[in-house]
């Protein structure tokens, strides 16, 4: 299942499953809402994103609650986010991405990963991230 908004240049991934004859194994679901997030992820074999860049990695991290393996690209928004327990690859390494695919789908992800993400993922609260940002305008207002 690939599941968010459509972004630009899609046109080869919605082609894809039909050029490698697997369209009844992809499914492309678009955007879903928030409450429906949780569950799809709960039941993934993995989360998988190859993304070249992010801002902060928010579905990452909604993943790791869900206890869901995650397999990600090796970018610094998501190493800040996942620490030392999503499978990393080089976004633009073909087959190192076959090869963490491979280990992600053949049950080869220790579980002490899953559960040590699932733990990472308490960390990141909204109540941190508010105190955290009022610590930032009160040292911009300070040295102001």
């Amino acid at each position: 299942m690939i599941v968010g908004k459509t972004g630009w240049d899609t046109e080869e991934s919605f082609s894809a499953p039909r050029k490698f004859n697997v369209e009844k194994n992809v499914l492309f679901l678009g955007f879903l809402p928030d409450e429906d997030l949780p569950p799809l992820f709960s039941g993934a074999v993995a989360f998988i994103s190859l993304s070249l860049e992010e801002g902060f990695g928010l579905p990452l991290l909604e993943a790791m609650a869900c206890e869901t393996p995650a397999l990600v690209s090796s970018i610094p928004a998501f190493k800040e986010v996942g620490g030392e327990f999503p499978i990393y690859v080089n976004p633009v390494d073909v087959k190192g991405f076959a090869k963490a695919i491979l280990k992600a789908f053949s049950g080869k992800y220790e579980p002490e990963r899953v559960y040590g993400a699932k733990l990472r993922s308490q960390e990141f609260t909204w109540d941190r991230t508010a105190q955290k940002t009022l610590g930032v305008f009160q040292k911009v207002i300070e040295n102001g």
